[in-house]
């Protein structure tokens, strides 16, 4: 019982920083994929027993060793003449894009599993994108970045309008601002 109750616990807390994290995701990414990496820590560390009962995890599973095999096939045994001089440092970094994104499929499970953890979670993302359309309101009245803080971590680009010929908000191109807002529109109509 005790343990059960550490876990419940540990769980409340690896939520509270997934929720912090996808708030920060939008306008303050490296905070934001801090966070949630370090919920995914918790999450998958607590919960794996439910994660392995799971049998469309398993897919999820076979895809990362494909990754892996691959990776290891494609740098080491069977280089191709393109990817010759390219360091293979870079391709194994490469992996970083795709094995977090494939586990946070499976840890993420646990924060978004009642009606109301999912309802928060996009309350969270909505939230956190308020800097965007603030940025947006910024560029508008001609204020240009880019705005750095964090010793150059977190950068909000702000072009001029003319130069890019439309909006980018925080980004540093129009269609990762289209992309944003065509991807918070449907949650903010859902709330």
């Amino acid at each position: 019982l005790k343990e059960k109750l550490l876990i419940k616990d540990t769980l409340d807390f690896g939520e509270k920083i997934f929720f912090t994290g996808t708030f920060f995701l939008p306008s303050a990414l490296p905070i934001g994929a801090i966070l949630l990496l370090i919920s995914l820590i918790i999450s998958i560390k607590e919960s794996y027993k439910s994660i392995l009962k799971d049998k469309f995890n398993y897919i999820v599973f076979l895809s990362i060793f494909l990754i892996l095999i691959s990776t290891i096939n494609i740098s080491l045994l069977n280089t191709p003449e393109k990817l010759r001089d390219y360091q293979n440092s870079f391709i194994f970094i490469n992996l970083f894009n795709w094995i977090p994104i494939l586990l946070g499929f499976i840890g993420f499970q646990s924060y978004l599993q009642r009606r109301d953890q999912r309802i928060y979670f996009i309350e969270s993302l909505i939230l956190g994108s308020i800097p965007i359309f603030f940025s947006c309101f910024l560029q508008i009245f001609g204020i240009q970045g880019p705005f750095k803080t964090l010793f150059g971590s977190i950068v909000w680009f702000l072009k001029p309008y003319e130069e890019v010929g439309g909006l980018t908000g925080i980004f540093n191109n129009p269609n990762y601002l289209s992309f944003w807002l065509i991807v918070t529109l449907p949650l903010v109509l859902y709330i």
